[in-house]
């Protein structure tokens, strides 16, 4: 099964590095895109959660296909920097932007945060340097508030 979505990545990864404009349209389920252009040449990944249905994606995928899912785009995104990295002979990172248009005030179903959670934990042992930094663009009012408030109770707050 391991095999069956390292292969996937290598296409996947393959078909963006073949792209003529540096811009690929990503999967359709999980609204994502890497551009090219960082000021070090890095991918910069954009992600739009607020455009995913996950009504089809949860229907269509069990949580073990989902986890291998997640790890597999890491994966692609892993090919990316590390074919940069050595092509420059600098260490390159990806550029993360979490763009929250669209994003209803509920949250994703929690098996589908869980299948992101747990992919996340797996892709942190295999890929540790991989970003640069996550950013948020247009969060919505609501993730401002739980923001504020978890602040607000912190340590450091």
């Amino acid at each position: 099964m391991h095999a069956y979505w390292l292969e996937r990545a290598r296409v996947k990864e393959e078909r963006h590095r073949n792209d003529a404009q540096g811009v690929s349209t990503g999967d359709p389920l999980t609204i994502s895109a890497y551009h090219s252009g960082t000021k070090d040449g890095g991918p910069m990944q954009v992600l739009r959660p607020g455009l995913i249905d996950f009504s089809p994606l949860m229907q269509m995928h069990d949580h073990e296909r989902m986890v291998l899912f997640h790890v597999m785009s890491k994966e692609v995104t892993f090919r990316k920097v590390d074919r940069q990295s050595r092509e420059t002979g600098r260490l390159i990172k990806v550029l993360v932007v979490n763009d929250f248009t669209a994003m209803p005030m509920s949250m994703p179903p929690k098996s589908v945060m869980k299948s992101y959670s747990e992919a996340g934990a797996i892709s942190k042992r295999l890929y540790p340097q991989i970003s640069m930094t996550t950013c948020a663009l247009n969060p919505p009012t609501w993730f401002k508030m739980a923001l504020k408030a978890g602040t607000f109770f912190s340590n450091d707050g």
